[in-house]
């Protein structure tokens, strides 16, 4: 009964917000890659009138095949900004 007001009142009130996170994310076996999977399902799952959004962080030498609709930046080494491309 809670869960069901909850979902509509985020229905009537909420605002478009666009969410993105970035992250390592699923295939890659990772602690944080797993967590950016759960955390997204359940947030999508509360919310779903305004889906999250992932973005990979890929090194070069990765040779993971992320799903189509995943976001993702290369970079060549951690002290590089990757995200100048996306802000």
């Amino acid at each position: 009964m809670l869960l069901e007001k909850l979902k509509r009142v985020l229905r009537e009130k909420s605002k478009s917000i666009n969410v993105i996170y970035i992250s390592s994310y699923i295939p890659r076996r990772c602690g944080i890659a797993t967590y950016t999977s759960d955390l997204t399902k359940a947030i999508n799952l509360i919310n779903p009138y305004s889906k999250a959004e992932i973005m990979a962080l890929i090194r070069p030498e990765d040779k993971i095949n992320y799903p189509l609709d995943l976001k993702s930046a290369k970079f060549n080494n951690y002290e590089q900004n990757p995200l100048n491309t996306f802000l």
